[in-house]
């Protein structure tokens, strides 16, 4: 559990980093899309969501691992809706939840494929809602 909390706070700092760095909502999405990249070619295509994985692999059976995972994706999506909300001035927690769980989703095809350019044509995709 102490593992996943600190997984959770390393992501929710790059997501604060690149919050702080954009210059719009549409480049934050851009920004996000990209450290994702960087982190998974980094590992050469070996470290995926340790969130995601530790999810799908003990929910439900294991409540405590299952509750830390729901706090650490519940961590992101309300720092990615801080963010755009700032840029954009408008609720955005339904947006948060989009990019979220799109970006997730494309982790794990381009994990498979070992083949980062899906991130990031979602990324942009995502961004297109912001312009």
């Amino acid at each position: 559990v102490a593992a996943i909390k600190l997984t959770a706070d390393v992501f929710k700092k790059q997501l604060d980093d690149a919050g702080t760095a954009a210059t719009s909502a549409a480049d934050y999405v851009v920004k996000i899309g990209q450290l994702t990249v960087d982190d998974l070619v980094k590992s050469k295509f070996k470290a995926g969501c340790p969130l995601t994985t530790i999810a799908l692999e003990t929910a439900p059976d294991n409540e405590a691992l299952s509750a830390a995972c729901k706090t650490g994706f519940d961590l992101w999506m309300k720092t990615i809706e801080g963010h755009l909300e700032r840029l954009t001035g408008k609720p955005s927690h339904d947006e948060a939840e989009l990019i979220l769980s799109a970006l997730e989703g494309a982790l794990a095809i381009a994990r498979t494929r070992k083949n980062a350019s899906i991130i990031l044509t979602t990324s942009k995709s995502l961004a297109a809602l912001h312009t």
